[in-house]
């Protein structure tokens, strides 16, 4: 972005030299973002809240060993939809006993009645950017989550202008097909529209002001117990969820490197016996029907 440091540069200034006033500015650039992210899918202010600050706590945490590869929306937004289940799962173990239907019904009569092409869209909304592939959910998050244009889109992805319009239709396009396909017909035009006016709410002033208050206190690769053991009373959620998230964004990130490794070791085992037969001088057998097959027992001798 033209006059503005780019966000591998802010986090890099932060795990570099401490900078808070790099991450103020990255907290600042996406905490609307993240926050629509989460209370898209937790459905609740307040939890959504508790979420966009672990999201944050987590950007602090892991900024040394985060890769510039790809873009950091990319990266908050993935994490804000694990951060977002994982809590979800932690509040119906905790108040699986205390929720009551009658409230939640009051509550859903006395909220805002959302424009309503944009709810039935909604619903569907994280699950048809998972169908994208990191490029084109890119250039959809670029343009409608952090509001760029189609020219700074490009720019942020390194390409050109008729480059970013052509991803950008193609993945409007396949998000259309798979509202489609959920029974929901909307044009990609219409698609663009909806996004533009409803993708992203502000998040309430006291979610940015906690955001900020930890951004101005927590320590590139601290411990999250210890920044948030500085914080109001009410924050004691957040280090539940915190704990939480990151235990088991470090089981995934357990079990993709268990099924990796057994995916290169099969790789590794064929390639040597391939290297075999090849330095040998011969083919891999290939066993015919007749091979695989047992043969018949030799018949018993009889005693003379």
């Amino acid at each position: 972005m033209e006059g503005q440091n780019s966000d591998w540069q802010l986090l890099r200034d932060y795990v570099e030299r401490g900078s808070q006033t790099a991450f103020t500015a990255l907290v600042q650039r996406h905490v609307n973002f993240v926050y629509s992210t989460c209370l898209r899918e937790v459905r609740d202010a307040a939890l959504a809240e508790d979420v966009t600050q672990v999201v944050f706590l987590i950007l602090a945490r892991k900024a040394a060993s985060l890769r510039e590869s790809g873009t950091l929306s990319g990266w908050l937004y993935k994490t804000s939809c694990f951060a977002s289940k994982n809590a979800m799962k932690q509040e119906r173990n905790r108040q699986r006993h205390e929720q009551n239907l009658v409230q939640k019904i009051m509550a859903e009569e006395q909220a805002p009645q959302p424009n309503q092409d944009w709810s039935q869209i909604e619903e569907l909304l994280h699950d048809a950017l998972s169908q994208l592939n990191n490029e084109q959910r890119s250039v959809i998050l670029l343009r409608f989550f952090e509001g760029k244009s189609v020219r700074e889109t490009g720019e942020a992805l390194g390409i050109t202008e008729k480059a970013a319009e052509r991803r950008l239709a193609r993945a409007l396009d396949k998000m259309r097909r798979y509202f489609a396909a959920g029974g929901y017909s909307v044009s990609a035009v219409a698609l663009a529209v909806l996004l533009t006016e409803n993708a992203v709410q502000a998040a309430p002033a006291a979610c940015v002001a906690s955001a900020l208050q930890l951004a101005g206190n927590v320590a590139a690769g601290g411990a999250v117990t210890t920044v948030v053991a500085t914080l109001s009373a009410t924050s004691t959620q957040v280090a539940s969820l915190s704990q939480g998230v990151l235990k088991a964004m470090l089981i995934s990130q357990i079990k993709t490197g268990i099924v990796a490794s057994i995916g290169f070791s099969i790789m590794a085992a064929s390639t040597v016996k391939l290297a075999h037969y090849a330095m040998a001088g011969q083919r891999m057998p290939v066993r015919t029907p007749a091979q695989r097959t047992p043969s018949p027992a030799p018949p018993l001798e009889t005693a003379k």
